[in-house]
């Protein structure tokens, strides 16, 4: 079950590279020409992407904790 879990840790820390390229791809007027997206679809794109980059930070924090968690006097800080 672990490794099924740190499987999709995986595909979710490659995502936000794609999606990133495609936001980018797509937005550009000269490889696209008349079905090149608007700007309300490109914020919307980047804002997407920049949930999904957030995400997959927290997911990765959460899968591979630091070894230093199980140390004594370890206090994990939260933030805000």
């Amino acid at each position: 079950m672990r490794v099924l879990v740190i499987s999709q840790v995986a595909l979710s820390a490659a995502l936000p590279f794609a999606l990133v390229l495609l936001t980018v791809l797509i937005s550009r007027r000269q490889l696209m020409g008349s079905l090149v997206n608007r700007p309300a679809a490109t914020a919307a794109a980047a804002f997407t992407t920049a949930a999904i980059m957030r995400l997959s930070r927290w997911s990765l924090g959460v899968v591979s904790p630091s070894p230093m968690r199980d140390a004594p006097g370890f206090v994990l800080k939260t933030s805000r």
